[in-house]
């Protein structure tokens, strides 16, 4: 009787230990699923909190940009006016060809660089949308646009691609954009 006895204990005890185990993983696959859940709501979190500080930033961003266009004053002499909300910062102009945005042709003019363009502030360069008889030292666009690529006070670089008329007497198209993070490195020397 002895041995029926330790043979019924011993299957109920592989019954309980086989129960406690089916309890013991599925409290482990609930706690994995909950943990699960929880990471993903954290993922949720933080992507929605770098979502509201791009946000901001653009905010910030659109406080403080520039925004230059250009004037043809007389004897086809350019002037830069920033008509953005903040200071434009080392304004470097170009001569592209007429109708590209991108710097691959470019001519720049060095010494009409720019160190800073207030808000509303207008300077006059020797640019000249044509060359005039006899004052060929003045740097002149000739049928080619005029880029201008300056910075924001937050770092990001922006530019301006004018178009003239054939004449030369007025600005036809103004083109605005950024400049790419990894191609936004100016050429700065020579500016203070």
């Amino acid at each position: 009787m002895e041995t029926v006895n330790s043979q019924y204990v011993i299957a109920v005890a592989t019954i309980v230990q086989d129960f406690l185990l089916l309890v013991s993983a599925f409290l482990i696959g609930w706690y994995l699923y909950e943990t699960r859940k929880m990471r993903k709501s954290a993922e949720k979190q933080v992507a929605e909190s770098q979502a509201l500080v791009r946000a901001s930033e653009e905010q910030l961003e659109g406080q403080i940009k520039p925004a230059i266009v250009v004037r043809v004053q007389q004897q086809h002499a350019v002037q830069l006016v920033n008509i953005g909300s903040g200071p434009a910062l080392h304004v470097e102009l170009s001569a592209v060809l007429r109708g590209s945005l991108t710097k691959d042709q470019m001519e720049g003019f060095g010494f009409d660089r720019i160190a800073f363009l207030e808000q509303r502030q207008a300077i006059g360069t020797r640019v000249r949308t044509l060359s005039l008889q006899g004052q060929n030292q003045n740097p002149n666009l000739n049928g080619r646009s005029l880029r201008c690529e300056y910075k924001s006070l937050s770092g990001r670089c922006y530019f301006t691609v004018t178009d003239f008329d054939s004449e030369g007497a007025y600005a036809t198209e103004t083109h605005f954009g950024e400049v790419p993070v990894n191609l936004g490195k100016m050429n700065l020397a020579g500016l203070p």
